[in-house]
């Protein structure tokens, strides 16, 4: 994922690679969990992030322990 962002014309951050690792993953019906956190940075900004987790396997988004969990969504496919 971050090779093919390192060469978009485009800013390919946190947000666009976690949304295109979900679809991947959804396509290819792997369960993955969406998750968003926040925290301030040295000078006390608020920063933001979002990363795709597949069981304990880090998708995008490199580690999240430095991050507050504020929210996100979880996806499985159904059964039949």
């Amino acid at each position: 994922m971050r090779t093919a962002a390192s060469r978009t014309p485009w800013r390919s951050d946190c947000f666009p690679q976690a949304l295109t690792a979900r679809l991947l993953l959804r396509a290819a019906r792997v369960p993955h969990t969406v998750t968003f956190g926040l925290r301030r940075d040295a000078a006390g900004q608020l920063k933001a992030h979002v990363w795709v987790a597949a069981g304990e396997v880090a998708v995008t988004g490199g580690s999240s322990d430095a991050w507050t969990r504020v929210g996100g969504a979880a996806w499985a496919p159904r059964r039949p």
